[in-house]
């Protein structure tokens, strides 16, 4: 059953966050734990007339990605998903990973090349720019660890925080 705290936040993002319109195109980038959201998302966003797009990864992956990726790589990848950027009219990225240290230990050689090729290209160019955007943190088990509490009760917070009228 869906939680209705995740309902609200959907909605919140969606319909405040970036005011999607009927026809508008929606890019949903899920990094992590977060099928939950992920799925009202996508619900609030049909209800909302809006038509959703969804990339799904985890740092896990795209740290094995980011470790030997080559700049003629990172520029296919950068084109192909500068493509579909460039057809949105919004944005929502959710990040809910269960290690926030995941990318510590990508050289800064090969971190320096994906943020010059592919992460300005692809979102400080085209998304930063060209839709309406929202960026948040799901919580995680690591969320609650960092603030020092309890799973249950960090959830708490964060809804009672991020659904605040």
């Amino acid at each position: 059953m869906l939680d209705p705290r995740t309902k609200k936040l959907a909605d919140i993002l969606v319909n405040f966050s970036v005011g999607l319109k009927p026809g508008e195109n929606i890019l949903i980038e899920s990094i992590g734990e977060n099928d939950e959201l992920l799925r009202a998302l996508i619900d609030t966003v049909y209800a909302a007339g809006g038509k959703p797009f969804v990339w799904r990864d985890d740092n896990r992956t795209r740290r094995s990605l980011m470790m030997g990726a080559s700049e003629e790589q990172l520029k296919i990848m950068a084109g192909n998903d500068g493509a579909l950027m460039k057809q949105m009219q919004a944005y929502i990225g959710v990040r809910g990973s269960d290690n926030s240290s995941e990318l510590s230990d990508v050289p800064s050689e090969q971190n320096a090349l994906y943020q010059k090729v592919y992460w300005n290209k692809v979102h400080s160019e085209i998304r930063v720019n060209d839709t309406k955007w929202v960026v948040l943190r799901y919580p995680s088990p690591a969320m609650a660890q960092q603030a020092r509490m309890s799973t249950d009760a960090f959830e708490d917070f964060y809804f009672d925080v991020c659904t605040l009228d």
